[in-house]
Protein backbone atom coordinates (compact mmCIF):
# COMPACT_ATOMS: atom_id res chain seq x y z
CA UNK A 1 0.00 0.00 0.00
CA UNK A 2 0.98 3.41 -0.44
CA UNK A 3 1.76 5.57 2.01
CA UNK A 4 0.13 8.90 2.93
CA UNK A 5 2.53 10.87 3.49
CA UNK A 6 3.54 13.22 0.49
CA UNK A 7 6.80 14.73 -1.46
CA UNK A 8 6.86 18.76 -2.15
CA UNK A 9 4.86 18.44 -4.63
CA UNK A 10 2.17 16.82 -2.95
CA UNK A 11 2.57 13.03 -4.39
CA UNK A 12 1.73 10.01 -2.53
CA UNK A 13 5.02 8.65 -0.91
CA UNK A 14 6.41 6.02 -2.59
CA UNK A 15 8.95 3.24 -0.37
CA UNK A 16 9.55 0.94 -4.03
CA UNK A 17 11.04 4.80 -5.30
CA UNK A 18 13.07 5.10 -2.35
CA UNK A 19 14.49 1.92 -2.58
CA UNK A 20 15.64 2.05 -6.03
CA UNK A 21 17.53 5.16 -5.15
CA UNK A 22 19.03 3.37 -2.71
CA UNK A 23 20.20 0.70 -4.93
CA UNK A 24 21.69 2.71 -7.80
CA UNK A 25 23.68 4.52 -5.36
CA UNK A 26 25.08 1.58 -3.71
CA UNK A 27 25.58 0.29 -7.45
CA UNK A 28 27.56 3.01 -8.66
CA UNK A 29 29.38 3.13 -5.43
CA UNK A 30 30.69 -0.41 -5.55
CA UNK A 31 31.58 -0.18 -9.09
CA UNK A 32 33.63 2.66 -8.02
CA UNK A 33 35.31 0.99 -5.24
CA UNK A 34 36.39 -1.72 -7.60
CA UNK A 35 33.66 -4.20 -6.42
CA UNK A 36 33.07 -7.22 -8.72
CA UNK A 37 29.82 -5.55 -10.27
CA UNK A 38 30.78 -4.82 -14.06
CA UNK A 39 27.56 -2.80 -14.81
CA UNK A 40 26.98 -1.00 -11.45
CA UNK A 41 27.32 2.17 -13.32
CA UNK A 42 23.66 1.04 -14.38
CA UNK A 43 22.71 2.91 -11.33
CA UNK A 44 23.13 6.35 -12.90
CA UNK A 45 20.52 5.44 -15.67
CA UNK A 46 18.00 4.49 -13.24
CA UNK A 47 18.05 7.91 -11.69
CA UNK A 48 17.48 8.87 -15.25
CA UNK A 49 14.44 7.00 -15.39
CA UNK A 50 13.30 7.54 -11.87
CA UNK A 51 13.63 11.53 -12.60
CA UNK A 52 11.32 11.33 -15.92
CA UNK A 53 8.80 9.32 -13.89
CA UNK A 54 8.90 11.65 -10.88
CA UNK A 55 8.60 14.88 -12.51
CA UNK A 56 6.27 14.26 -14.92
CA UNK A 57 4.31 12.97 -12.26
CA UNK A 58 4.45 16.20 -10.58
CA UNK A 59 3.68 18.07 -13.77
CA UNK A 60 0.54 15.78 -14.84
CA UNK A 61 -0.58 16.70 -11.32
CA UNK A 62 -0.62 20.28 -11.49
CA UNK A 63 -2.39 22.62 -14.31
CA UNK A 64 -0.53 23.55 -17.24
CA UNK A 65 0.26 27.45 -16.33
CA UNK A 66 2.60 29.86 -15.68
CA UNK A 67 2.20 29.80 -12.27
CA UNK A 68 2.88 26.10 -12.23
CA UNK A 69 6.05 26.35 -13.85
CA UNK A 70 7.53 29.07 -11.91
CA UNK A 71 6.73 26.93 -8.59
CA UNK A 72 8.35 24.29 -10.62
CA UNK A 73 11.06 25.90 -11.00
CA UNK A 74 11.69 27.70 -8.01
CA UNK A 75 11.14 24.22 -6.03
CA UNK A 76 13.66 22.39 -8.22
CA UNK A 77 16.41 25.44 -6.99
CA UNK A 78 15.56 25.04 -3.21
CA UNK A 79 16.17 21.57 -3.60
CA UNK A 80 19.47 20.99 -5.52
CA UNK A 81 21.23 24.39 -5.14
CA UNK A 82 22.24 24.47 -1.43
CA UNK A 83 23.66 21.08 -1.53
CA UNK A 84 25.54 21.87 -4.90
CA UNK A 85 26.81 25.35 -4.12
CA UNK A 86 28.28 23.12 -0.66
CA UNK A 87 29.92 20.40 -2.51
CA UNK A 88 31.39 23.14 -4.92
CA UNK A 89 32.40 25.14 -1.96
CA UNK A 90 34.31 22.22 -0.26
CA UNK A 91 35.81 20.74 -3.21
CA UNK A 92 37.32 24.08 -4.75
CA UNK A 93 38.47 24.35 -0.86
CA UNK A 94 40.23 21.59 -0.66
CA UNK A 95 41.65 22.06 -4.46
CA UNK A 96 43.24 25.11 -3.24
CA UNK A 97 45.02 23.39 -0.26
CA UNK A 98 46.14 20.15 -2.00
CA UNK A 99 46.00 20.55 -5.86
CA UNK A 100 48.82 21.49 -8.53
CA UNK A 101 48.38 25.08 -10.09
CA UNK A 102 47.60 23.28 -13.50
CA UNK A 103 44.89 20.95 -11.86
CA UNK A 104 43.15 23.84 -9.64
CA UNK A 105 42.59 25.78 -12.65
CA UNK A 106 41.33 22.70 -14.78
CA UNK A 107 39.07 22.49 -11.36
CA UNK A 108 38.17 26.14 -11.62
CA UNK A 109 36.98 25.65 -15.14
CA UNK A 110 34.97 22.66 -14.38
CA UNK A 111 33.16 24.70 -11.48
CA UNK A 112 32.17 27.23 -13.64
CA UNK A 113 30.69 25.11 -16.40
CA UNK A 114 28.92 23.08 -13.45
CA UNK A 115 27.50 26.47 -12.07
CA UNK A 116 25.86 26.67 -15.34
CA UNK A 117 24.96 23.28 -15.59
CA UNK A 118 27.05 22.51 -18.32
CA UNK A 119 29.36 20.04 -17.27
CA UNK A 120 28.43 17.03 -19.36
CA UNK A 121 29.44 19.56 -22.25
CA UNK A 122 32.78 20.55 -20.75
CA UNK A 123 33.67 17.16 -19.47
CA UNK A 124 32.97 15.42 -23.09
CA UNK A 125 35.42 17.82 -24.54
CA UNK A 126 38.09 16.41 -21.94
CA UNK A 127 37.35 12.42 -22.89
CA UNK A 128 40.03 10.59 -24.59
CA UNK A 129 43.49 9.28 -25.07
CA UNK A 130 45.00 12.54 -23.51
CA UNK A 131 42.42 13.20 -20.84
CA UNK A 132 43.27 13.44 -17.17
CA UNK A 133 42.19 9.86 -15.41
CA UNK A 134 38.91 10.17 -13.98
CA UNK A 135 40.38 9.98 -10.46
CA UNK A 136 41.90 13.88 -11.42
CA UNK A 137 38.18 15.38 -12.05
CA UNK A 138 37.14 15.71 -8.61
CA UNK A 139 33.73 17.15 -9.83
CA UNK A 140 33.32 14.52 -12.71
CA UNK A 141 30.14 13.12 -11.19
CA UNK A 142 28.30 16.34 -11.97
CA UNK A 143 27.93 15.40 -15.35
CA UNK A 144 24.40 13.38 -14.60
CA UNK A 145 23.31 16.52 -12.79
CA UNK A 146 23.71 18.75 -16.06
CA UNK A 147 22.24 16.11 -17.93
CA UNK A 148 18.91 16.38 -15.33
CA UNK A 149 18.98 19.84 -15.12
CA UNK A 150 18.70 20.62 -18.85
CA UNK A 151 15.86 18.15 -18.64
CA UNK A 152 13.62 19.82 -16.24
CA UNK A 153 14.23 23.09 -18.07
CA UNK A 154 13.00 22.47 -21.25
CA UNK A 155 10.71 19.15 -20.46
CA UNK A 156 8.41 20.88 -18.83
CA UNK A 157 7.94 23.66 -21.33
CA UNK A 158 7.66 20.85 -23.83
CA UNK A 159 4.77 19.06 -21.86
CA UNK A 160 2.80 21.72 -20.85
CA UNK A 161 2.59 23.48 -24.12
CA UNK A 162 1.61 20.13 -25.74
CA UNK A 163 -1.03 20.02 -22.81
CA UNK A 164 -2.76 22.87 -23.32
CA UNK A 165 -3.58 20.99 -27.28
CA UNK A 166 -4.41 17.82 -25.52
CA UNK A 167 -3.42 15.13 -22.99
CA UNK A 168 -3.11 12.78 -25.84
CA UNK A 169 -0.77 15.12 -27.47
CA UNK A 170 1.35 15.30 -24.66
CA UNK A 171 1.81 11.57 -24.26
CA UNK A 172 2.78 11.40 -28.47
CA UNK A 173 5.54 14.31 -28.29
CA UNK A 174 6.91 12.18 -24.80
CA UNK A 175 7.00 9.20 -27.05
CA UNK A 176 8.54 10.99 -30.25
CA UNK A 177 11.29 12.33 -28.09
CA UNK A 178 12.06 8.68 -26.49
CA UNK A 179 12.34 7.08 -29.87
CA UNK A 180 14.07 9.80 -31.80
CA UNK A 181 16.53 10.27 -28.57
CA UNK A 182 16.94 6.34 -28.51
CA UNK A 183 18.40 5.79 -32.54
CA UNK A 184 20.29 8.60 -32.03
CA UNK A 185 21.83 7.33 -29.19
CA UNK A 186 22.20 4.17 -30.93
CA UNK A 187 24.06 6.06 -33.78
CA UNK A 188 26.08 8.10 -32.18
CA UNK A 189 27.00 5.24 -29.73
CA UNK A 190 28.44 3.21 -32.67
CA UNK A 191 30.42 6.65 -33.44
CA UNK A 192 31.36 7.98 -30.63
CA UNK A 193 31.44 6.58 -27.25
CA UNK A 194 32.22 8.91 -24.89
CA UNK A 195 29.94 11.37 -27.02
CA UNK A 196 27.02 9.61 -26.48
CA UNK A 197 27.70 8.86 -22.65
CA UNK A 198 27.32 12.61 -21.61
CA UNK A 199 25.38 14.06 -24.85
CA UNK A 200 22.15 14.74 -22.99
CA UNK A 201 20.39 14.52 -26.53
CA UNK A 202 21.38 10.92 -25.92
CA UNK A 203 19.79 10.67 -22.54
CA UNK A 204 16.88 12.19 -23.20
CA UNK A 205 14.58 8.74 -24.17
CA UNK A 206 15.87 7.55 -20.80
CA UNK A 207 14.17 10.41 -18.77
CA UNK A 208 11.44 9.96 -21.09
CA UNK A 209 10.91 5.59 -20.80
CA UNK A 210 10.02 7.69 -16.90
CA UNK A 211 7.80 9.65 -18.12
CA UNK A 212 5.62 7.59 -20.28
CA UNK A 213 5.67 5.19 -17.36
CA UNK A 214 3.19 7.38 -15.82
CA UNK A 215 0.58 6.89 -18.87
CA UNK A 216 1.16 3.14 -18.45
CA UNK A 217 -1.59 1.46 -16.18
CA UNK A 218 -0.68 -1.91 -15.53
CA UNK A 219 -2.73 -4.71 -12.84
CA UNK A 220 -1.56 -4.44 -9.02
CA UNK A 221 0.62 -7.80 -9.42
CA UNK A 222 4.00 -7.61 -8.00
CA UNK A 223 5.21 -9.72 -10.24
CA UNK A 224 6.24 -7.51 -12.70
CA UNK A 225 8.11 -5.62 -9.80
CA UNK A 226 9.82 -9.40 -9.73
CA UNK A 227 10.82 -9.23 -13.11
CA UNK A 228 11.96 -5.75 -13.28
CA UNK A 229 14.42 -6.44 -9.98
CA UNK A 230 15.71 -9.97 -11.72
CA UNK A 231 16.53 -7.78 -14.91
CA UNK A 232 18.36 -5.24 -13.37
CA UNK A 233 20.41 -7.52 -10.96
CA UNK A 234 21.15 -9.54 -14.26
CA UNK A 235 22.48 -5.68 -15.37
CA UNK A 236 24.66 -5.63 -12.63
CA UNK A 237 26.46 -8.48 -13.21
CA UNK A 238 26.69 -9.45 -16.91
CA UNK A 239 26.74 -5.74 -18.78
CA UNK A 240 30.33 -4.75 -19.14
CA UNK A 241 31.36 -1.34 -19.43
CA UNK A 242 33.86 -1.59 -22.18
CA UNK A 243 30.39 -2.26 -24.18
CA UNK A 244 29.75 0.00 -27.13
CA UNK A 245 26.02 0.25 -26.60
CA UNK A 246 24.05 -1.86 -23.93
CA UNK A 247 21.51 0.66 -23.16
CA UNK A 248 18.42 -1.33 -24.60
CA UNK A 249 19.89 -4.64 -22.40
CA UNK A 250 18.17 -2.87 -19.31
CA UNK A 251 16.30 0.33 -19.43
CA UNK A 252 12.83 -1.75 -20.03
CA UNK A 253 14.08 -3.06 -16.78
CA UNK A 254 13.60 0.09 -14.75
CA UNK A 255 10.27 0.65 -16.18
CA UNK A 256 8.84 -2.49 -15.04
CA UNK A 257 10.49 -1.47 -11.18
CA UNK A 258 8.93 2.13 -11.29
CA UNK A 259 5.03 0.84 -12.02
CA UNK A 260 5.21 -1.65 -9.29
CA UNK A 261 1.86 -2.80 -10.33
CA UNK A 262 1.33 -0.78 -7.06
CA UNK A 263 -0.41 2.30 -8.29
CA UNK A 264 -3.14 0.96 -11.18
CA UNK A 265 -5.23 3.82 -11.78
Amino acid sequence: MLKSKTDCGGLAYRTDIDGLRALAVLSVVLFHVGAPLSGGFVGVDVFFVLSGYLITHQLRAQPPTWTTLRTFYLRRARRLLPALYVVLFTTLAAGILWLLPHQLVALTEALTWTLGFGANVHFAGRSGYFAPAAELMPLLHTWSLAVEEQFYFVFPLVLFGARRVGRRWAYAAVALAAAVSFVYAVWLGLRSPSDVFYASTARVWELAVGALATWIVVPRDRRWAHVGLVLLFASFIAIASTQVWHGLRYKTAVGCLVRMGRDGR
